[in-house]
């Protein structure tokens, strides 16, 4: 891992993309993640993206074409055509998403999940609900508001059920971060970590 450039790249140049993945990216670039993604690409996005990576020695894929869910109406906005960056530490692991397909970029829903690295029981509550994430801020609300900053911090969504495992995790990461800013002299991590904090859930 190279310091100098993670430090170079986390530091406002990633400021080009739109949907908040910087983080999800920064965790692949220290080891903390095994994948991440990026949506509505566009052509200064992908450049910025495929230097990041050539920079950090990690994998990309981009892909085009997104579809709705079956009986969810997306809409015809033109960012839903446009192109999803797949980017991991691990360029194996793009073999989860080439041995599946479906309409999250060609890819199926489970596959991106499992290509990220999210719980099987995310995966499946993702699966098998047309709004998760409005299902499962309203648990969070109901059954633990006082953990749902740390579930900023995990990157996927929780199925309710799993809410205490998720709030761990996001726990767990925190310290990550702390530590990583501890061993490299960096303020990287607790930047995040309260950029997510102050953010909205998901």
């Amino acid at each position: 891992m190279n310091l100098q450039k993670i430090e170079d790249w986390f530091d406002g140049k990633l400021d080009v993309l739109s949907d908040g993945s910087e983080y999800p990216i920064f965790l692949v670039a220290i080891g903390e993640k095994p994948a991440a993604l990026t949506m509505n690409v566009d052509d200064r996005q992908e450049k910025t993206l495929r230097e990041l990576c050539s920079e950090l020695d990690l994998a990309i894929k981009v892909s085009e074409g997104r579809v709705s869910k079956p009986g969810v109406t997306v809409g015809k906005r033109p960012e839903h055509d446009q192109r999803c960056a797949f980017i991991t530490n691990d360029e194996s692991r793009m073999e989860i998403l080439e041995n599946s397909s479906g309409r999250f970029y060609g890819f199926s829903d489970e596959a991106v999940g499992r290509f990220l690295g999210f719980p099987d029981s995310a995966i499946e509550f993702f699966e098998e609900n047309e709004q998760p994430g409005m299902v499962s801020k309203k648990a969070v609300m109901e059954k633990d508001p006082d953990g749902k900053k740390f579930l900023a911090l995990t990157t996927f969504i929780p199925a309710p059920e799993s809410l205490k495992e998720a709030v761990e995790i996001g726990k767990r990461r925190k310290d990550e971060l702390e530590s990583f800013d501890r061993e490299n002299n960096s303020s990287l991590g607790e930047e995040f970590i309260q950029r997510r904090f102050e953010g909205s859930l998901y």
